[in-house]
């Protein structure tokens, strides 16, 4: 692989790339000074390395930075219908949509909770936000408080929380992934 372009940045710690839309979102975790961004590129998803590219030829450029109501984002999603950008808020324990082109927050949903353990489930904390492979819904594991998040959007297409499902207490779900058919989750 060859390097083909860099951009400085605030502590990103996950990424989130768009298919067709050539964007790439970063969530910028420091605690209560946390931020989404978005870059541009030119290239296609799945040709940003390619034998024979120059390095540099990407053309990785900023294109807006929004404060992050919620603490520390730990992971970001792209909504693949193009109308939201979805944040987990691990501190804060929320999950935050914003508009794909940095228009402000849409919506914001904070959650309370805890678990059994103690030392570790004291408060809800949001470590991960995934869409349904149809992308009609929006899945969110609730680490602290044991549980999933099912967001679903109304006739407008509006965020709304439709579910949440309760997990074994101290189980701590982290992540999401649906398995090849998109009717099971783990």
């Amino acid at each position: 692989m060859v390097l083909l372009d860099s951009t400085a940045a605030d502590n990103p710690s996950y990424l989130a790339v768009t298919t067709g839309q050539n964007l790439v979102y970063a969530v910028h975790e420091s605690g209560p000074a946390s931020a989404l961004s978005a870059f541009s590129y030119s290239g296609e998803i799945g040709n940003l390395v390619l034998p024979g590219r120059k390095e540099n030829d990407c053309n990785l450029k900023p294109l807006w930075r929004i404060e992050n109501p919620g603490s520390d984002p730990c992971l970001v999603a792209a909504d693949p219908a193009g109308r939201y950008v979805v944040t987990a808020d691990y501190s804060s324990g929320s999950v935050t949509f914003y508009g794909m082109e940095g228009n402000g927050i849409e919506r914001q949903f904070t959650f309370t909770g805890s678990g059994p353990d103690e030392r570790r489930q004291r408060s809800s904390h949001v470590h991960c936000v995934v869409f349904s492979p149809d992308y009609r819904h929006l899945f969110a594991a609730d680490l602290e408080a044991d549980r999933i998040c099912v967001f679903d959007k109304d006739s407008a297409g509006i965020p709304l929380l439709k579910d949440t499902v309760g997990l074994d207490p101290g189980s701590g779900p982290r992540h999401l992934v649906f398995n090849h058919t998109g009717n099971r989750a783990y």
